[in-house]
């Protein structure tokens, strides 16, 4: 082997040592390279992640706020949409209001104008109403004839527009109406709630019209004061009432005894039992003179112990039937009749009150009783107590009633 060939073998030898050895160094220079890389790109990632979590927490809690501001401004916008809302209510409740009294007002003096310019004068040639005269003592109370008011309460003066009268309960008092024929209801809204009330129909909102410029309806207290204030100042008056009572009697009882004084005046079964007396009533010098004073004829059970504070209505009274003008139709026996009932009430008035004095004349009147006696609803030559008629101050009955009294007294001469 020459030296030439040896220097290639030795060369080869060294290339491949240096080759190894150069890639056991590349290896080591390329791994730790790769590991520094990999730690970089870990803290990286870890940074990154770091700021992205606080990133996201501050898109979080800046969302929530947002979210939260938004929340209470709607809360905002939804009160003041309640308040706005309510306000618009009330307003229109008293705009109704306001405008249904001035229309209640204008109507009051539509009606005021036709009564005083128009039927007024119209009715000036007829018979006014008769004074009353107090009858004679001696004669008992089912001896008497009374004039009465049909819807007594339902008045124009008091501000009804449907009215069956024109006189308020004083008025009517003064022209000696004496028996009064009234609606009691328990009131079922704003002052009238729970209150015994008198209206006609049944007192709610569809009935308010009915009193121009009123609100709410008169009470039965306060009808009852009046009452008793008549009594107080006229001894020797005597006073009917005839309720059609949708209240219970331990209510009807209970306004009753809110009015001091007014049981004193108020005759019951305790004090006279007709019953117990063939069906005769007290003389009305005896209830004078007893001070018992005002009869309550009732629908109820106005005759017990309990709640006693008059008589039943159909367990004393003979009616004929109401509601028509056809003298052969209203010639009919209304409610029950008992045997042996001595109080005769003669009804004579349409569905709606007559504006025409006709109705009410002697001479009609007279003509409606002797039907109703022929028919058998009334016992011949028995007289009526109680003559119940719409718009009272129209057509004289008075007079008949006036009559009836004088007649009787006659007959006990």
């Amino acid at each position: 082997m020459n030296k030439k060939m040896i220097f290639c073998l030795c060369a080869a030898i060294a290339m491949a040592y240096a080759k190894d050895d150069l890639w056991d160094k590349t290896k080591k220079a390329v791994g730790g390279a790769a590991k520094k890389v990999v730690k970089t790109t870990k803290k990286a990632a870890t940074s990154v992640a770091k700021g992205t979590e606080k990133v996201a927490q501050k898109a979080v809690e800046q969302t929530s706020k947002a979210v939260q501001k938004v929340g209470e401004t709607a809360q905002t916008v939804a009160r003041k949409t309640d308040e706005a809302a309510q306000t618009a209510v009330k307003e229109t409740e008293k705009a109704v209001e306001t405008a249904v009294e001035e229309t209640g007002k204008a109507a009051q003096k539509v009606g005021e104008f036709v009564q005083e310019e128009i039927i007024d004068p119209m009715l000036s040639s007829f018979e006014k109403l008769d004074a009353w005269k107090l009858p004679d003592g001696r004669l008992r109370f089912d001896q008497v004839a009374y004039l009465g008011a049909h819807n007594a309460h339902a008045n124009q003066q008091e501000g009804f527009l449907y009215s069956q009268q024109l006189w308020s309960l004083e008025n009517q008092l003064k022209h000696g109406v004496r028996h009064f024929l009234i609606d009691i209801w328990v009131g079922k809204e704003g002052a009238d709630k729970g209150k015994l009330v008198l209206c006609h129909e049944d007192c709610e909102k569809k009935s308010r019209p009915q009193r121009a410029g009123k609100k709410y309806h008169v009470t039965f207290k306060a009808y009852l004061e009046k009452i008793k204030k008549f009594l107080d100042t006229h001894p020797k008056e005597i006073v009917s009432l005839e309720l059609e009572n949708y209240a219970s009697a331990k209510e009807t009882a209970g306004v009753i005894d809110s009015v001091p004084g007014l049981r004193n005046y108020i005759l019951t079964v305790n004090d006279y039992d007709p019953d117990k007396n063939d069906g005769k009533w007290p003389t009305l010098d005896w209830m004078i003179s007893k001070n018992k004073r005002l009869i309550i004829f009732d629908t109820g059970a106005v005759e017990n112990e309990t709640y006693g504070y008059g008589y039943k209505t159909d367990r004393h009274m003979v009616r004929n039937m109401y509601g028509t003008h056809d003298i052969d139709k209203a010639c009919q026996v209304r409610g029950s009749v008992r045997k042996g009932s001595r109080l005769y009430q003669l009804n004579y008035f349409g569905t709606i009150a007559s504006p025409l004095p006709i109705h009410n004349t002697p001479e009609q009147l007279k003509k409606v009783l002797k039907r109703c006696q022929e028919k058998g609803v009334f016992s011949k030559g028995k007289a009526p107590n109680f003559v119940a008629l719409d718009n009272v101050h129209l057509g004289n009955a008075m007079k008949w009633v006036n009559e009836l009294n004088a007649k009787a007294a006659q007959q006990l001469k």
